[in-house]
């Protein structure tokens, strides 16, 4: 879309050309350049960035004067969504802008492990704005599982090569998990050994 107007300057005496003032708008564009989701380890927090989650638009001009805002309209199941306060205390936030997650304020909390086996998802949905443009609702997903590696959050789970009872499978692997109590329910013929937290 395109236009203008013409004018003409004068100091009340002496007329400069007239000339004309054009005007062209264009589209304002708002799109998710990023959204990769999140993988975390059961009971964890962990922020996201804007390598997990990021909004651009077209308006390179005045990109610095208007603010990307994300507002959840359903939030997580197994977890909550946290905003890191000046003073380092957190809050449940419902609506945040992608200056907090560029600057890893906005937390991912896992939280319901009742409902969580080896692997769960996890999942919030949302809309993106930058006024007057809006996009969504979208779907931002996330991985929780013992298979996640981060530091600290390893343990090592040993089991024999004794076969199940009734069944010709054979167990020969360490895989990991984030607790290991001291019993746990064996069928016949197997046994596992804990080796603790790496």
């Amino acid at each position: 879309m395109s236009g203008g107007f013409n004018f003409q300057v004068t100091d009340g005496l002496n007329f400069a050309p007239r000339q004309i003032f054009s005007i062209t708008a264009r589209a304002l564009i708002i799109s998710l350049e990023v959204n990769r989701g999140l993988s975390i380890f059961p009971g964890s927090v962990k922020p996201l960035s804007s390598h997990d989650l990021r909004a651009v638009t077209n308006d390179v001009d005045s990109a610095g004067n208007r603010t990307k805002t994300f507002t959840v309209i359903c939030s997580p199941r197994l977890g909550r969504l946290l905003c890191v306060n000046s003073d380092n205390s957190t809050e449940d936030v419902s609506v945040f802008t992608q200056n907090l997650v560029s600057e890893q304020l906005i937390l991912y909390q896992h939280m319901d492990w009742e409902n969580t086996g080896w692997t769960a998802e996890d999942s919030f949905t949302f809309t993106v704005s930058y006024l007057p443009a809006a996009l969504g609702p979208e779907e931002f997903h996330i991985t929780i599982s013992y298979e996640i590696n981060e530091p600290g959050r390893q343990s090592r789970l040993l089991a024999n090569t004794e076969a199940l009872s009734d069944h010709s499978i054979y167990m020969d692997s360490v895989t990991t998990m984030d607790l290991c109590p001291s019993s746990w329910p064996l069928s016949t013929g197997t046994s596992f050994l804990c080796l603790g937290n790496l």
